[in-house]
């Protein structure tokens, strides 16, 4: 999916893993192929909270209206 959003430039957050496809490169938060992307990656392995903690600042900083589920409280 994110593929598909990133080829028809909806913006996006991506989850990936510590250890990522080459594609996703390695320290990188944008993709040059897909610059509606935003990538979040673990710190280290198994360690999510970090890269879901950025992801949530992030989007409490997206302009507009969230339905009340993607509310950021």
């Amino acid at each position: 999916m994110a593929h598909l959003a990133g080829a028809l430039g909806v913006s996006t957050f991506l989850l990936l893993h510590h250890v990522s496809d080459w594609r996703w490169f390695d320290r990188e938060d944008r993709s040059p192929w897909y610059p509606s992307l935003r990538l979040f990656r673990q710190p280290a392995r198994g360690q999510w909270i970090p890269a879901l903690d950025r992801m949530e600042q992030a989007l409490s900083r997206q302009p507009g209206d969230r339905p009340a589920h993607l509310s950021v409280d």
